[in-house]
């Protein structure tokens, strides 16, 4: 029987781990970056393909 979800798993830079459990597709995970006064300084698009 085929999977018809997978985990993607993030670390982020303390060492903390989260888990999201998706449906098998293609997603595109947005990050928006700020200086610390709050300014907007980019975006970046990742693609994620989960098979």
């Amino acid at each position: 029987m085929k999977k018809n979800h997978q985990k993607l798993t993030f670390v982020t830079e303390n060492g903390n781990e989260f888990t999201i459990s998706l449906a098998i597709a293609d997603y595109t995970l947005t990050v928006n970056r700020y200086s610390n006064q709050g300014f907007f300084v980019d975006k970046t698009d990742v693609s994620i393909f989960l098979n």
